[in-house]
């Protein structure tokens, strides 16, 4: 009886999204027959699509099955990248090459990958921790061993010359016409490497502010009991790592996640320029990236249990017996 309402639920929600996200599109197209481009009215409609999409997105990737949402993710990425590159070419010759309808399906298809890119990326720390960081809790330089928030200031510190050469590049305008690929390739990397940065190190914050980046200690011989594994080795002085934060934030970093990737992104497509500067809209995106990231980072053990309940019983399991030993 539960599972049926459960799956009521979910399908109203979906529904209601789906409503909500096409009279933001109608109305959006709607906006580009009796406004001209970049104005107010117009940058505001395209503004109020984004959000919808990236939050129905958002909402999806806890009601379905990750596998289904991979499969959607992988989709619309594809497509999206070759919806970009059309609209990018017809721009650049000022060529009407599409009819307006197959123009409108084109940027449908590329606000729709945009949209999945923010739920993608927490999708893909939580396989991190699902799969990856056991790996990494076992890296070693010879007898050192690694700690997350090392390899999270370094991925801060990779963003710092990509700032720069981001920097330069938009001084020249063709990095704003027929190569604006390469830009935004590395905006791309410079948003990657601030929030993955902040994410690790955050996530590890407990050895971050003790200056634990690279510690000498015996390679563990055994590995945890837990089935499954999502660490390789659990031990008393890791159970800082397991404290659930006082208050779930997570879902804040969550909506940080997307809209600071839409600023980044779009700008002054996103935010109008009667408001803020492109620039500034940027540069105040990679800013809430950094702490989208962290807080993540900080209540990462939340959204680890909502995706894989059975592992975090196991997990939750392991550390009681620590703590009661």
């Amino acid at each position: 009886m539960r599972r049926s309402i459960r799956l009521v639920l979910k399908l109203v929600v979906i529904i209601c999204f789906f409503i909500l996200n096409y009279i933001s599109l109608s109305n959006y197209f709607q906006a580009k027959i009796l406004y001209f481009p970049n104005s107010l009215e117009l940058t505001l409609s395209k503004a109020n699509v984004l959000l919808s999409l990236s939050f129905f997105f958002l909402i999806l990737m806890f009601i379905i099955k990750i596998k289904i949402y991979r499969i959607l993710f992988l989709f619309f990425i594809i497509f999206g990248i070759l919806a970009w590159n059309l609209l990018h070419l017809q721009n650049t010759l000022g060529l009407e090459l599409f009819p307006i309808i197959f123009l409108n399906f084109q940027e449908i298809i590329f606000y729709l990958s945009v949209a999945l890119v923010a739920p993608g990326i927490v999708l893909f720390i939580v396989h991190y921790i699902k799969k990856i960081s056991g790996k990494f809790e076992g890296n070693f330089i010879g007898k050192y061993h690694l700690h997350e928030s090392f390899l999270g200031i370094i991925l801060l510190g990779l963003s710092i010359p990509f700032y720069i050469i981001r920097f330069n590049m938009i001084q020249f305008e063709i990095y704003w016409k027929e190569y604006k690929l390469y830009l935004a390739i590395i905006m791309i990397f410079l948003y990657s490497f601030i929030y993955f940065g902040s994410f690790f190190a955050f996530r590890d914050f407990h050895d971050l502010i003790r200056l634990r980046l690279l510690e000498k200690v015996n390679k563990p011989v055994e590995k945890s009991e837990i089935t499954n594994s999502v660490f390789n080795s659990i031990t008393k002085d890791d159970l800082h790592f397991f404290r659930r934060t006082k208050l779930n934030i997570f879902p804040f970093g969550l909506l940080l996640t997307c809209i600071s990737f839409l600023m980044v992104i779009y700008g002054n497509d996103f935010i109008p320029k009667e408001y803020l500067t492109h620039e500034l809209i940027v540069n105040l995106g990679y800013i809430l990236s950094f702490f989208a990231g962290g807080i993540i980072g900080i209540d990462w053990l939340r959204i680890f249990r909502i995706f894989y309940p059975s592992h975090y019983k196991e997990l939750e399991r392991k550390i009681s017996e620590i703590g009661n030993s």
